[in-house]
């Protein structure tokens, strides 16, 4: 569930039954623009639900142009992901590297807590690639 550019798994290829649905706690309802699927699937993960494959197709998904999934932000996903893996991951961690000093690595950088930006170890080839990015940017 941890990928640099969006999630491994997306609401319509999962399903759970109702008794879970209801034990998880149903979809925050915010209004528009907030990613419910999302936050629900990570709810389902605090209280130790899991994923497994299916290498069958189960259902046929549509969506319209005015569907809510288009209202939600790119930024909004960004940092309920960044808290996410700072609260299940970066929690346990004494120290860890942004291996990509890319626009992405720096953006994971600037989006952490100061706290878990204090764990950060700075590779050679880390710093180099920073560096590089930040005086031949294109």
């Amino acid at each position: 569930v941890y990928t640099s550019h969006g999630p491994t798994v997306i609401m319509p290829t999962w399903f759970c039954s109702r008794e879970w649905f209801c034990h998880v706690g149903q979809f925050v309802e915010d209004g528009k623009g907030s990613p419910e699927d999302l936050l629900f699937f990570y709810e389902h993960l605090r209280k130790g639900g899991g994923a497994y494959r299916v290498d069958k197709g189960l259902l046929l998904y549509r969506y319209h142009e005015q569907a809510a999934t288009h209202s939600v932000s790119e930024e909004t996903i960004w940092v309920h992901r960044v808290r996410f893996l700072e609260e299940k991951v970066l929690a346990h961690w004494p120290s860890f590297t942004i291996w990509n000093a890319g626009k992405q690595g720096r953006k994971l950088y600037r989006s952490l807590t100061e706290a878990n930006r204090q764990k950060v170890c700075w590779t050679l080839h880390t710093v180099y690639t920073y560096m590089f990015n930040y005086f031949f940017h294109f």
